[in-house]
């Protein structure tokens, strides 16, 4: 049976988080799943590592908040040999909830078509939810071509299935620098995890990035847009768009950053 691990960025929306491990787990298809929080700390993390404890999941916290680049961090400093009993590993944001047989579809779109290194899962664009922001929030998302049982296009990080050695090829890019693009509301020549230098890792490598066809996600963080009323929802665009202005955004040395394993009691 196929086992995968998904890397889980976390941060602050527990709730959010909670709903996207329960997608996961009520998964279908012929798979097993191990599923680790990277977490950036926050005044949520007690919330965040009673929700690793109750779904038995491995839970690391960084000791600063680094956005996804803490998957550039774990990757960096996990051997592909300690990760061995996996065939694939997924990247994904933790404010998403995946159709049943989303990540199924994936696998088979890889085992199937050798000549993909990655696929991810598509996103929902015409929820009824979305429609007041869909001009604003989602205008950037590729179509993409499709094809007999897959898309052609890219997307975000939401949830990305890797072959194993193709993400540590893709790490191993980013820490010695030969990817460099322009990040959104970012520096312009940022050497870090995107999916602007994601695309540039599968265009010289010659390889399509591909997504789903049938099963889709809902990214429900975009629901944070929506919701203006709530004080949870303020507090977090505020914090976000601090640490949009220089925290994030910006090329970083890995090298200043941990992930500490948090061990369950």
């Amino acid at each position: 049976m196929t086992k995968i691990l998904i890397l889980m960025t976390c941060f602050f929306h527990f709730e959010f988080i909670e709903q996207t491990i329960k997608s996961i787990v009520n998964s279908k298809g012929d798979f097993t799943v191990d599923v680790y929080f990277l977490e950036n700390p926050s005044k949520y993390s007690p919330q965040i590592a009673a929700i690793a404890k109750q779904y038995n999941v491995k839970h690391f916290i960084c000791n600063g908040n680094i956005a996804c680049q803490v998957n550039v961090v774990f990757i960096k400093n996990c051997s592909i040999e300690s990760l061995s009993q996996y065939d694939f590993i997924a990247l994904t944001e933790s404010d998403v909830v995946l159709d049943p047989y989303a990540i199924d579809e994936a696998i088979k779109i890889l085992k199937k078509y050798n000549k993909f290194d990655l696929c991810s899962v598509d996103l929902h664009l015409n929820l009824n939810k979305y429609k007041s922001i869909k001009g604003k929030t989602i205008k950037w998302v590729s179509k993409g071509i499709v094809c007999t049982d897959y898309v052609k296009g890219s997307t975000g990080f939401q949830f990305i299935l890797f072959r194993k050695h193709v993400l540590y090829e893709l790490i191993n890019n980013i820490l010695t620098k030969k990817l460099c693009a322009r990040i959104a509301r970012g520096v312009k020549n940022f050497y870090g995890l995107s999916d602007t230098n994601l695309k540039q890792f599968c265009d010289r490598r010659g390889k399509s990035w591909v997504k789903t066809k049938y099963n889709k996600l809902d990214h429900i963080g975009w629901e944070t847009a929506l919701d203006k009323k709530s004080n949870l929802t303020q507090e977090y665009v505020n914090i976000k768009n601090a640490n949009l202005k220089g925290k994030i955004r910006i090329n970083i040395n890995y090298n200043n950053y941990k992930l500490t394993e948090q061990i369950q009691l």
